[in-house]
């Protein structure tokens, strides 16, 4: 995400810059990867957990946005895709993703702390 916005930050100091829309530049960011990482990561956090139906509900929805994200990430940069609508996927996409794999993340903690 970093090299995208430094881009956006350097390319608006040019006189001709063409400033695109929240969701371009979302596309361009590579939402999905970053969803699919953060995804995995709270999978593998609970893996060795005990577990519980909020942790077994949340590793569901993971394993769910994992996959749908893999989809949406392969056909992202194919010909003829709306950079915007991918963008604005991509930002859905990391929303529920923050939801999904921070309750994750919360879960494990709290249950490290007993």
């Amino acid at each position: 995400m970093m090299p995208t916005l430094g881009q956006h930050v350097s390319g608006m100091q040019k006189t001709d810059y063409q400033n695109p829309g929240l969701y371009v530049l979302a596309a361009k960011a590579d939402l999905f990867v970053v969803s699919m990482g953060l995804a995995a990561n709270a999978l593998v956090q609970s893996y060795d957990r005990e577990r519980s139906e909020a942790l077994n509900f949340w590793g569901i929805v993971n394993v769910l946005v994992l996959a749908f994200t893999t989809f949406l990430a392969a056909t992202a940069n194919a010909d003829g895709v709306n950079e915007a609508r991918v963008g604005f996927q991509s930002l859905i996409v990391l929303g529920i993703t923050l939801v999904s794999a921070g309750r994750t993340t919360y879960l494990c903690e709290r249950e490290a702390a007993k």
